[in-house]
């Protein structure tokens, strides 16, 4: 069943292609309305022709010939030529001869038929339906005139047709002549109808097509102004350095897009003004040559577009008041500004000008300021690009530095010569003290690290050892010489630091214990009797047969551990002491950080309360004492303030401001004052400026002269400290503190006092602000108050007069003169 029905499918398909073949229009009509026409008269003309044919065939066999059967063949004939005009390029007259061999048929079949009103009836009904082949006109007349000449040749030529049967017969083809005119009539305006709907929906579509092709162009044009902009982009783009960038720019866009003039300017680093950086042919070379620049508050399209942030645009300058025309590009007819924006910031900005009005209008910006966006992003890249080249120069300069440093520092000539050189010449490997000149012979690689020559490897070798590959090996090998003697120079100045930094913590030991065994009473020692712990002193305390282990810390013998008579002690026993030190080393050096960190907080303690005293301190005695509060504290005798003017910028004026004393008279009253130069021990005192000067004994220190040590034994000064009071190399004053008796200055006070230099030197230096301050506030208000009397008055001798009382009341002058003469002195 399913084959069979898979046949007549075939046969089916191939039926219908066979009767398409035998319809086809003409080739050459190629309107589809014309050859569904042409295809329809040709399938109607040929199936009559077909059934015409058989039926004449089958009434043969039946009646024979007659008239009718050769008026069958001949209208069979008419079919079939119909059917042969249609398939061709005269299609149109196809349905004529079809419908005028029908009518032939229908006369033929009403006056020749045996029954003559069922042939008219039927045949002029087919007749009228074939006649809407034509149009209604054409279709009217071809009713119209069969009616009238059927129906007058009926009643002359039908004789038959008489009574009932002759009006019925002619009533019936009338009134289906009519309903067929009155249908082809409803058709013909239906398909006008639908005509004029399909006209006007075309009209439509045409006009949608239209306004669909119009935007097509404008999407074609922006996408080709968008592609050409990319385009212009990435060419300008490629440029790496900002100069170069910008002139292909300008070029680049000029020449694309066909305009005028084109140019870039950028913001100056302090965004004040709008700097020319590229523009254009021999005009932008001029305004560059000239270093244009536009005031970031001016009125120009290229800072509007700034201080706005967005485009800028003039479509015709000629109407425009806010375009400002330049001398040098008088043919400008329209100009763009675009900011160019670099994330959010704004860095300069892209100006074109054409020679055209309307040449820049809201449809093709977006395409200009797309490439603005890629020259801004060009611009940040190459700016990038010059910093990371600068720092990556400066990096490579840096290591160089370092390089030459570090090897400078490996070949000091103490640890290692400064300049080492080896030769191996006659399978003997030999120290060169001076260096070989380099022959036409020797090939040479240098040994470089960072870019920083350390050296170099050469090889004498005849010409025609010389090859290529020759130099590449000798290069290769001595890359590897210098990262091999670079790794060797990190470990041996790794090692050397090393020592260096065990060396340091030795004598930070060393010093540490050294300031502790100096503050303690006496020499720490102690001993057990077999009963009890008790002080003793190591020298009086010499056995024979003592085991003694040292106590060291960080490699630095600091006393030790004593077992007398060890003849009886076993090795395990001096183990066990030996382990024993180590601990009571590590302990006490504990005890000994401990205590130091203790007086480092209490340092830090009293020198926070001294700064808070000296800050808040009111005057130069409130100051000494203050300063002087740890040397006071330490039995200090006598503390004394001093001011100290320059001229010139060397110390030349020296003035008691403030002084304290345990005891006695002060030596030097406050506001006593004497010149440096006529100090002749002032040198000692101006010594150290900026670090304090620690005097323990005056009558032996090396540094004291004849004339101090003799002034300082008749005022019983046995030790003294000058504290200098100075900022940035300027002398403001200084403080010192004596001790009657000879006082050693710990390193915990010299700590403090170092300390109290900093905190005192800027409240001395505010305090002369201020009081400089008042004095000149003082002077400008002495100066107005004169000045507003003298302009009270109303005459020259009022003047005069007031003029020499103010000054003499302001001044203190016994005497003021205000003289005005016209006289010559010399008469």
């Amino acid at each position: 069943m399913t084959i069979s029905t898979v046949f007549s499918t075939q046969q089916t398909t191939t039926w219908q292609k066979f009767y398409k073949r035998m319809i086809a229009a003409h080739p050459s009509i190629e309107s589809p309305v014309e050859r569904a026409k042409a295809e329809l008269q040709a399938a109607l003309s040929l199936s009559f022709a077909v059934i015409v044919l058989l039926g004449l065939l089958a009434t043969l066999q039946i009646v024979g010939f007659n008239l009718l059967v050769i008026v069958g063949f001949i209208f069979d004939g008419f079919s079939f030529v119909s059917y042969l005009i249609s398939r061709s390029r005269e299609y149109r007259r196809a349905p004529l001869v079809f419908v005028s061999g029908f009518i032939l048929l229908s006369y033929a079949a009403v006056f020749l038929g045996a029954y003559p009103s069922l042939f008219l009836v039927l045949t002029f009904t087919i007749l009228f339906l074939l006649a809407n082949l034509f149009d209604l006109k054409q279709m009217a007349v071809i009713i119209v005139g069969n009616l009238i000449v059927i129906l007058a040749l009926s009643r002359l030529f039908l004789p038959q047709l008489q009574g009932q049967e002759a009006l019925n017969t002619s009533a019936g083809t009338v009134t289906i002549g009519l309903f067929a005119l009155l249908f082809a009539w409803y058709r013909d305006n239906l398909e006008r109808l639908r005509l004029n709907e399909i006209r006007r929906a075309q009209a439509e579509l045409e006009e949608r097509n239209r306004a669909l092709q119009q935007a097509q162009q404008e999407v074609s044009a922006r996408l080709g102004e968008m592609r050409l902009a990319a385009r212009v982009g990435a060419a300008v783009s490629q440029v790496r350095a900002l100069d170069d960038l910008l002139a292909d720019a300008v070029e680049t866009i000029r020449e694309r897009f066909d305009l005028y003039y084109a140019q870039v300017y950028l913001l100056d680093p302090a965004r004040t003004h709008l700097v020319l950086e590229s523009g254009s042919g021999e005009v932008g070379r001029q305004l560059k040559a000239s270093n244009h620049r536009l005031p970031l508050d001016g009125a120009s399209l290229n800072t509007r577009a700034v201080n706005e942030r967005q485009t800028i645009l003039v479509q015709d300058t000629a109407k425009s008041p806010a375009f400002k025309s330049n001398p040098l590009l008088p043919a400008t007819r329209s100009e763009v500004s675009i900011p160019l924006k670099a994330g959010e910031t704004v860095i300069g900005t892209l100006d074109l000008q054409s020679a055209q009005a309307d040449a820049f209008y809201a449809e093709n910006l977006p395409a200009f300021e797309t490439l603005a966006g890629q020259i801004a992003i060009a611009i940040q890249n190459a700016r990038l690009l010059e910093e990371a080249q600068q720092a990556r120069a400066e990096a490579e300069r840096a290591a160089r530095r370092l390089v030459k440093r570090n090897w400078q520092d490996y070949l000091d000539a103490l640890h290692k010569p400064e300049s080492l050189s080896f030769v191996f010449a006659e399978n003997q490997i030999q120290p060169l003290q001076e260096s070989l000149p380099v022959s036409d012979e020797t090939l040479t690689a240098p040994l470089e690290l960072s870019g920083q020559p350390l050296g170099l490897l050469s090889v004498e070798l005849p010409p025609e050892s010389r090859t290529p590959q020759t130099a590449e090996l000798l290069e290769t090998v001595a890359r590897q010489v210098t990262q091999h003697i670079e790794s060797l120079r990190l470990l041996e100045s790794a090692e050397r630091y090393r020592a260096e930094a065990e060396e340091a913590s030795r004598r930070l030991t060393r010093e540490g214990w050294k300031d502790y065994m100096e503050g303690a009473d006496d020499t720490l020692g102690y001993k057990y009797n077999l009963n009890e712990v008790v002080p003793v002193r190591d020298d009086a305390e010499a056995h024979e047969n003592t085991l003694n282990i040292p106590l060291k810390v960080q490699g630095e013998t600091i006393g030790k551990l004593a077992v007398l008579d060890a003849d009886a002690i076993d090795s395990e026993a001096r183990d066990l002491v030996k382990a024993v030190a180590e601990r009571l080393s590590a302990h006490i050096e504990g005890l000994r950080l401990s205590r130091q960190t203790e007086q480092a907080l209490g340092e830090a303690q009293s020198l926070y309360e001294i700064g808070q005293k000296i800050t808040q301190s009111s005057d130069d005695t409130e100051l000494l004492m203050a300063t002087a509060a740890p040397a006071i504290a330490a039995g200090c005798s006598v503390a004394e303030l001093f001011h100290i003017d320059e001229k010139d910028g060397q110390p030349e004026l020296v003035t008691t401001v403030a002084n304290w004393y345990r005891e006695g008279d002060p030596l030097l009253p406050v506001g006593t004052k004497y010149r440096f130069s006529e100090a002749p021990s002032s040198k000692l005192l101006l010594s150290s400026p900026h670090a304090p000067l620690f005097i323990s004994d005056t009558q032996t220190d090396e540094r004291v002269d004849d004339f101090l040590r003799a002034l300082w034994q008749s005022t019983s000064t046995a030790s003294t400290v000058i504290i200098p009071l100075n900022s940035g190399g300027q002398w403001l004053g200084m403080a010192a503190f004596s001790w009657k008796e000879r006082h050693v200055f710990s390193r915990q006070e010299q700590n403090i006092y170092t300390a109290i230099s900093s905190l005192a030197t800027p409240a001395i230096q505010s305090r002369r602000l201020l009081v400089s301050a008042r004095q000149q506030a003082q002077r400008e208000a002495m100066l107005n108050t004169i000045n507003q009397k003298i302009q009270s008055a109303t005459s020259v001798e009022a003047v005069l007069q007031i003029a020499a009382r103010e000054l003499g009341h302001a001044l203190g002058a016994p005497m003021t003169v205000a003289q005005l003469t016209m006289k010559d002195s010399s008469s």
